[in-house]
This record gives C-alpha cells, structure tokens and sequence, in this order.
C-alpha cells in the first residue's frame, strides 16, 4: 500500500495501526494524490486510500484503477483556525456552512460541479484517452487558433469537437451534418464555412457559432451556467434552450441555473408542454447528455498532463 506522507490517508492508517499492528504501508514524500493515482495505473503500486470525492474526479484520467472497497468510518474534512481567545472567525465559519446546509445552497453547488462525473463510462474515457494521444496534436493548433477569436477555452471547443465527431474530420451524421464540429448547411453559411470536411474551418466556424450563442444568452445568465446553456444550445438550438427557460419560470425553478433548467427540458420532447412554447417539439433529453459529456471531456483536457497539450 502506498500513501502521500503527512495526507489524510497516512493519518487514517497510523490511527488504526494499534488494532492492527501488522498492517504495513509507504509513504511517499514529495508527492500528491494524483501521483498515487498514476503509480495505481500503471500498476506500480497495487493499493491506497483515497477520499471518494477525489477518486471520483480523477478515476476519468485513470480509468484502470478500481474501488474496491469503502472504509465502514467516515472520516471527514475539517476546518482548523489558529488557537486563540477570539472565536468570531470560527463561529463565522460554522454559520456560514449551516446556513448553506438548511437553504439547500451546498447541495445544489456539489450538483453543480460534480453531478456529471457520477456516470462513468470506461470503454468511452479509455477510447477518448486514446485519441487524445494519436488525434488530438494533429488538431490542437486549430483549437488553440479558434479560441484566440471565441473567447472560449480551447479545451471546451475541442470538448465539443470530440463529442460531435471524435475527432473525424469526415464524420457524418443521418441527418447531414458534417465534419470536425457536425456543423448544418445553414450553419456553416452562417459562420462562413465553404468546406465543412476542411478540419481548420470546420473547428474556426464551429467556435465562432459556439461564440454567437454564448452572447446572445440574457445577460442575467452568469458563469459557469452560461458555458453550460452556450453547450446546450449548440446541441438543440438556442431557441429550444430559451423555451425550458420559459417552462423552468413557470414552474418556480430559476431560469439562470442549468441545474434548474436540466429538470424541465425533458418537457420539449411532452406535448402537453411543446405545444405551449415557441418553437416547438425538441428531444429535451439529448442536450443534457451533451452537456455532461462535454464537461467530462474538457475536465480531462484540464487533468491531462502531457507537454505541449494546451
């Protein structure tokens, strides 16, 4: 077994070494849980303990490695502020925390930065690892460019690119559309793309629509639920994406926050529902599957640790 010296793992394994003296381990200076996670992959070490939040994170840039089991103690996270006569900062602190608790505020922002990462899929972030290698540098330069003009991170547009085509230039989909980015005729006319199998103008007219959609959203939608409506809207149409903002008002929910909005835009694909909005019948499940394989996609782009990768 192998741990980080001085982390929580080592602290959990020297407090129940007493009740069990033969239980033996290393601790490794100078390194992190990612470096543990790494040596596990590459099966140089066999074993370790890892809090479940950062397993979770991590296991999409190390798919081989397994939870095998759950320690029965929860050992959880704790504040530490310096030992004095003046408790306000701490009273601080623990107010702040409950207050989030009892109005639901910390359980919606866990949701969301990590609801999409509960569904792993190994045979896809194996596959998708693969073509990060061998795809991926042939490519980067036009992500990078695109992003300079689209003031979007590159990574996000090469997220979509891999969703939309894994990389294929010449990919192609039943209802026509094509290339790097899946990209329509209309637009490709609208973003000025002549060639949509051309990988460069695909990629630059596929960030400059991604662009045209991140600033026509209401300027009451802020960041990061603005990035995550700019997606949705790039899988279903900016109009589909205001009409579950009109259904997710009607409905008591908030308009401005993708978690609220993901629970009413499964409504377009319902008649009883489509019927009242503007633009009609959508298939309002697709464009959250979208979004949350775009996000698993772009947080391995900001994991993966290779030079010259972004």
């Amino acid at each position: 077994m192998i741990v980080a010296n001085g982390s929580n793992a080592s602290f959990i394994l020297h407090s129940i070494k007493k009740n069990y003296p033969s239980l033996l381990w290393d601790e490794l200076k100078n390194t992190n849980v990612r470096s543990i996670l790494e040596r596990i992959n590459e099966n140089h070490s066999k074993i370790s303990i890892i809090s479940e939040d950062t397993y979770t994170y991590y296991q999409y840039l190390f798919p081989e490695t397994k939870k095998i089991f759950v320690l029965p103690i929860k050992y959880p996270s704790r504040w530490l502020v310096k030992n004095n006569n003046n408790l306000s900062f701490l009273y601080s602190i623990n107010s702040f925390f409950n207050k989030y608790k009892q109005n639901g505020k910390l359980e919606k922002i866990g949701k969301t930065y990590y609801e999409h990462l509960n569904t792993f899929d190994y045979i896809d972030i194996r596959y998708y690892l693969k073509r990060i290698n061998k795809k991926l540098p042939k490519y980067k330069k036009y992500f990078v460019e695109a992003a300079k003009n689209s003031t979007l991170d590159a990574r996000i547009i090469a997220a979509v690119s891999y969703q939309e085509s894994h990389w294929n230039r010449k990919a192609r989909s039943p209802t026509g559309v094509r290339g790097m980015m899946m990209l329509t005729l209309d637009t490709a006319k609208r973003v000025g793309v002549k060639n949509r199998l051309n990988a460069k103008q695909s990629i630059f007219g596929g960030a400059k629509y991604l662009k045209i959609l991140y600033e026509s959203l209401s300027n009451t939608i802020k960041e990061p639920d603005r990035l995550w409506f700019t997606l949705a809207a790039y899988n279903i149409g900016l109009g589909h994406v205001e009409d579950a903002r009109t259904i997710t008002k009607s409905q008591g929910d908030n308009p401005n926050s993708w978690i609220d909005v993901e629970k009413h835009i499964p409504k377009l694909s319902q008649k009883k529902w489509y019927k009242k909005t503007k633009y009609g019948f959508a298939r309002g499940h697709e464009p959250i599957e979208f979004v949350k394989r775009v996000r698993r996609y772009y947080d391995i782009l900001c994991l993966y640790r290779q030079e010259g990768l972004f």
